[in-house]
């Protein structure tokens, strides 16, 4: 049961070979059918979603509506822990058990948490899907929380994020996110970090498991065309004894903007260096959230005009992301490069962005864009995983279902003059967050951007 997560399809990480750099985008269809699913509910308000395909191994999916958000404060992590724990005992089959059933049936069973929700999800022969979603409902309705599970899984969280640590790409994006988001539950790693996994108690795993796992709060996706009534009448007793309870009110105070620049150096004295470039957003359900997919892609497209004026030889690593959850999110923008060029990398960023405050848009470059988000949503839809994640958050975002078939006429609205004036509004150019990791080269520049913080 391993504990990598899902393919996510809004992250894009370009690398850039700077001997002749080309971007190519494939035109897809303006209409996105709706996937073909039939939907049917437990008494206890848990839902399971049949949809349709014919698939000799089917994945499938169960979402909890609750996430790491609500994490107590100086236990963040608690959920991420709560979750890994799920997976290794239960009340009635250890984990061996467990294990040796998967492999015997051919089966994988897999945990991610993120901020708004957790998901379990994994993959299995037709054939064996019933008895692989008993063994799901078994962790997820009757885990074991036991002393001894406790201490092992918190050992090895605190271990994974002792050698994260030293990585500078993963210190960089926790600054960041700390420093936009201040007290906001988004500032603080999903995992946790190893000063707050310390703090956490087997008392604080089993008080996070009633508060959030429930199933008026569970959607179970997967694929099944053959006698979903027999199907259901099977699963209904497995998963009908968990009982629901009130789910946890969701009020968090949002992130509060910036009155000016926030930067960070810190430092390093590696041949590479980054810049981290971050600005408070908007939620997934937001009518401005398209046009920002513009924008993140337009930035992803100016890229290899900028190498070509920077050097010819050497190669970067860029990341445009736009995250969006139940609450506003955040643009980011990544870049390593050799340490004498982070600087003119990060002009030519901040200049595109005042020509697009300024109302300056290379129309062409834009099309592309557009072009690039509708084609990556609708490929997403070809993959059968991702489009169960899909249907699933447009419940959890509160998208309602229209909202796949009706992507690209979205994105249409999305005109040069509504994308302009959404930048001037919601980028302005104090409101932003800057973290560099680089050597002493760098601090006149980030003088001139005012106060700035040094970390070793």
């Amino acid at each position: 049961m391993s504990r990598k997560g899902p393919v996510q399809a809004t992250a894009f990480i370009l690398l850039y070979l700077l001997s002749g750099v080309t971007v190519c985008y494939s035109a897809s269809e303006t209409t996105i059918d709706l996937p073909r699913f039939e939907r049917k509910p437990l008494l206890n308000g848990m839902q399971i979603l049949f949809f349709d395909g014919e698939v000799s191994r089917t994945p499938f999916l169960l979402m909890i509506e609750n996430g790491a958000a609500f994490d107590p404060v100086n236990k963040w992590g608690v959920t991420h822990l709560m979750a890994r724990m799920m997976l290794a005992n239960t009340e009635r089959l250890p984990g061996e058990r467990i294990r040796s059933e998967l492999e015997m049936r051919d089966a994988e069973i897999h945990v991610k948490v993120e901020w708004d929700g957790i998901y379990f999800y994994g993959t299995s022969p037709i054939d064996q899907l019933e008895p692989v979603l008993g063994l799901l409902s078994e962790t997820v309705v009757r885990p074991l929380f036991d002393e001894e599970t406790f201490q092992v899984v918190q050992s090895q969280i605190i271990e994974e994020l002792e050698e994260l640590s030293q990585n500078l790409e993963g210190k960089t994006q926790s600054l960041l996110r700390a420093d936009l988001f201040g007290n906001n539950p988004y500032a603080r790693p999903v995992k946790g970090t190893p000063e707050s996994l310390r703090n956490i108690e087997l008392a604080d795993v089993k008080l996070q498991y009633r508060r959030l796992i429930m199933p008026n709060q569970a959607r179970l996706a997967f694929y099944y065309s053959e006698d979903r009534e027999a199907l259901f009448r099977q699963l209904s007793p497995r998963w009908g004894g968990w009982v629901r309870d009130n789910a946890a009110p969701f009020t968090f105070r949002q992130a509060p903007e910036k009155s000016s620049p926030s930067s960070i150096l810190l430092k390093t004295p590696t041949e590479e260096g980054i810049f981290r470039w971050g600005q408070l957003a908007v939620e997934m359900a937001s009518p401005d959230y398209h046009a920002l997919k513009v924008l993140e892609q337009y930035i992803l497209l100016s890229i290899p005009e900028w190498a070509e004026q920077i050097s010819s030889r050497s190669q970067i690593r860029a990341v445009a992301r736009l995250h969006a959850g139940k609450m506003p999110g955040y643009l980011e923008i990544s870049l390593q490069a050799p340490q004498d060029q982070l600087l003119a990398y990060y002009n030519m960023f901040s200049g595109l962005m005042d020509d697009l405050r300024q109302g300056k848009l290379i129309t062409k470059r834009f099309e592309e864009a557009k072009q690039l988000v509708l084609h990556e949503f609708s490929s997403s839809l070809q993959d059968p995983m991702l489009k169960l994640q899909r249907v699933l958050e447009a419940d959890l975002y509160n998208l309602g279902i229209n909202y796949i078939p009706t992507f690209s006429l979205r994105l249409d609205r999305v005109t040069p003059e509504r994308f302009k004036k959404l930048v001037a509004d919601r980028f302005p150019p104090h409101q932003f967050v800057l973290v560099v990791a680089a050597d002493d080269r760098v601090e006149p520049y980030l003088s001139q951007l005012g106060e700035f913080e040094i970390l070793q």
